[in-house]
């Protein structure tokens, strides 16, 4: 029994420490930043860009906006990131 209480904990330890490396993308076709999508100020202009840098969990953040791909590189959305926009 006290193994399996061990086995828990580290279970769910393991699970909280996977959502706490959840990050938030920033996309804005308008930022002037730096580029590297982690606030709106330094956003990434492209969604592609984001969509690149994100990894299992991730939000990405797309602001208002007008966004093409074109079509010798298209956008592929994982099943693990979740996109908002309209900021």
């Amino acid at each position: 029994m006290k193994t399996k209480t061990i086995l828990l904990i580290i279970l769910l330890t393991s699970l909280f420490n996977l959502r706490a490396q959840v990050d938030t993308i920033y996309v804005n076709i308008k930022a002037i930043g730096n580029n590297t999508g982690t606030s709106w100020v330094d956003a990434y202009n492209y969604l592609g860009d984001a969509l690149k840098a994100a990894k299992y969990g991730d939000e990405v953040w797309v602001a208002k906006g007008i966004y093409s791909a074109q079509q010798s590189d298209p956008l592929e959305i994982h099943t693990s990131i979740k996109i908002y926009g309209g900021f």
